[in-house]
């Protein structure tokens, strides 16, 4: 569960679920395009093979963020193209 408020300067975590489509993908990475106070946040996957089964799975890994400065910031998880969740952070120092 994404947090109301964080201190500045502190490290937190949330787990982020996402769909791997076939037997070949796996996650790389959280991709962050931060514009002013907009974080966007993508799940990055790499499909390698051409032997997959079309198999849809649930997975999910850790998404670690802080912010230095306090303020409003707004986090957009995007769960496809256009689609996301977002949410409000209250960093406080």
């Amino acid at each position: 569960m994404f947090p109301d408020s964080l201190q500045a300067g502190i490290t937190d975590e949330v787990s982020v679920q996402y769909v791997i489509e076939n037997s070949c993908g796996s996650f790389v990475e959280f991709e962050e395009t931060q514009i002013e106070n907009t974080i966007d946040v993508r799940v990055k996957l790499l499909y390698d093979g051409c032997n997959c089964n079309l198999v849809f799975t649930e997975d999910s890994s850790f998404y670690s963020f802080k912010q230095d400065s306090a303020g409003y910031y707004f986090y957009r998880f995007y769960y496809a193209d256009a689609d996301f969740e977002s949410y409000q952070l209250v960093v406080y120092e």
